[in-house]
């Protein structure tokens, strides 16, 4: 019985240490991501922790005021979220319209039989 218990103090503090640790895992690669716009290649590593945290900060807090609220919240966000996605996505195919043949088997086969193991 004690060995049971055991097994399960293990596992409960490992489900708790990844709720604690995935989250600030997401939320500093995101932040990350500012070192690719242009003009904030040069931004320092505190700072980016520091907007991190910021944001860990502002959705546990959001968070503890309970899952209805965040529920809520994320079914307009998402509608937001992906209808940006799709007028982007269509912005390009207006402007780059080529990238639709991608789709055709046939430019992948051609780049394997030029390119050999090495394309693979």
């Amino acid at each position: 019985m004690a060995f049971v218990s055991l097994l399960a103090i293990i596992g409960i503090s490992l489900f708790i240490g990844d709720g604690v640790i995935t989250p600030a895992i997401s939320i500093l690669s995101a932040v990350e991501g500012i070192l690719l716009i242009p003009g904030f290649e040069s931004t320092s590593q505190i700072y980016l922790i520091l907007i991190a945290a910021v944001i860990a900060i502002c959705l546990f807090s959001f968070q503890a005021r309970g899952t209805e609220k965040v529920a809520w919240a994320f079914g307009p966000v998402m509608v937001i979220w992906f209808l940006a996605l799709a007028i982007s996505g269509f912005v390009a195919l207006f402007f780059a319209p080529q990238v639709i043949f991608a789709v055709n088997p046939m430019y992948a086969i051609n780049y394997l039989t030029h390119n050999g193991l090495e394309g693979f």
